[in-house]
């Protein structure tokens, strides 16, 4: 058996050279973790900017209590939920609403409710609201409103902050609970 002749150590080896496209490949690698990393940061914590000024909500009447006014919600901090009795995840949506209420109202946030539906649909809304335990202003025939917020899919919510400035919707993503702690916070830093 013919042996190789030994390899002159002046002449490139292809068999030895390192291959570069595995150190291409990590780096990319790490770019990209680094990336996702810090795009998940800059959703977490990042400073909520005010999205224009939330319209008048009116609406042709209202349950559970007196329509607000703007007087009455200057300086507070609203969450405003556009729901309807026909919707399904609206109504499914509703006992989580009335948790994030209890965590909440004492801290001075007001929940507020917008179905466009019509003065038909009351009995129901009330019945509704009854056995979810929402006590909340709900104003019914708030088309006008509901439209004038943008709303294209129910539910939907808004965060309003004390300035009248729509600072967040359900349309931005994230977690209610966490926005809201953000928005006291930064309303806490400015006091």
């Amino acid at each position: 058996m013919p042996h190789d002749p030994p390899m002159d150590p002046d002449l490139p080896n292809e068999f030895q050279q390192k291959s570069h496209a595995s150190t291409v490949f990590f780096c990319l690698l790490l770019l990209a973790v680094f990336v996702t990393a810090l795009s998940w940061s800059g959703k977490r914590g990042r400073e909520l900017k005010p999205k224009g000024q939330a319209p008048t909500l009116e609406a042709a009447g209202w349950v559970n209590g007196e329509a607000p006014t703007k007087e009455s919600l200057a300086g507070k901090v609203v969450v405003v939920e556009v729901w309807a009795t026909w919707c399904g995840p609206c109504r499914k949506m509703l006992p989580h609403m009335v948790k994030l209420n209890n965590q909440f109202e004492d801290r001075g946030v007001i929940f507020i409710g917008l179905t466009s539906e019509g003065e038909d649909k009351v009995e129901t809304i009330q019945s509704i609201l009854q056995n979810a335990g929402a006590h909340w202003r709900n104003g019914w025939g708030a088309g006008q409103t509901i439209q004038e917020l943008g709303t294209e899919f129910l539910p939907s919510a808004y965060v309003i902050g004390p300035n009248g400035q729509i600072m967040w919707s359900s349309a931005d993503g994230g977690d209610l609970p966490e926005i809201l702690e953000q928005i006291l916070k930064q309303v806490d830093s400015r006091s």
